[in-house]
């Protein structure tokens, strides 16, 4: 493995290299806040382009679904206002989840995510776990093809969804 390595190393022509140059691309990493064109996109995507919507909101870039949630369970337990809220994870979720909460000394408890009887959303369930949820607590929630599920929201179950977690 080693002699086909470096062979193939003694045989680089910097073509991969020569490729980036001639777009102007650049080589250097991002930044540990990632990419601003990349994420400031993502707002507007998101969010519209109304600069005093934009203002109020924080982003950044992360490394994976994982790597995202370490960040957000980082973020809460340094700059949480108050007691440290509970953060509620669909089921069935990753079981992942669960330890990047709490080793920063978050709780964790579940929704209802999936039915079984209908194989979609208990979106009864999930709107009861809101409105039974305590004054500030977090809700995680996979924005699209919810995993492990791939269940999503309707457009109009969205909406509820929406209305419960801001009441």
């Amino acid at each position: 493995v080693l002699r086909r390595a470096a062979s193939i190393n003694a045989e680089y022509d910097g073509e991969a290299e020569r490729r980036v140059f001639e777009k102007k691309m650049n080589m250097e990493y991002d930044p540990i806040i990632g990419n601003t064109d990349m994420v400031q996109g993502a707002l507007k995507l998101v969010y519209g382009t109304d600069p005093s919507m934009l203002e109020k909101i924080a982003a950044i870039q992360s490394l994976s679904g994982t790597g995202c949630l370490r960040i957000v369970a980082g973020f809460i337990q340094r700059n949480w206002d108050g007691p440290l809220p509970t953060v509620y994870v669909s089921n069935p979720t990753w079981g992942n989840h669960f330890p990047i909460f709490n080793h920063q000394g978050i709780s964790t408890a579940t929704y209802p995510y999936w039915d079984p009887k209908t194989l979609g959303l208990d979106y009864d369930g999930f709107i009861s776990a809101i409105k039974q949820a305590p004054n500030r607590s977090v809700f995680l929630i996979h924005a699209t093809a919810h995993n492990p599920t791939g269940v999503d929201p309707t457009p109009e179950q969205w909406k509820g969804l929406s209305a419960a977690l801001k009441s």
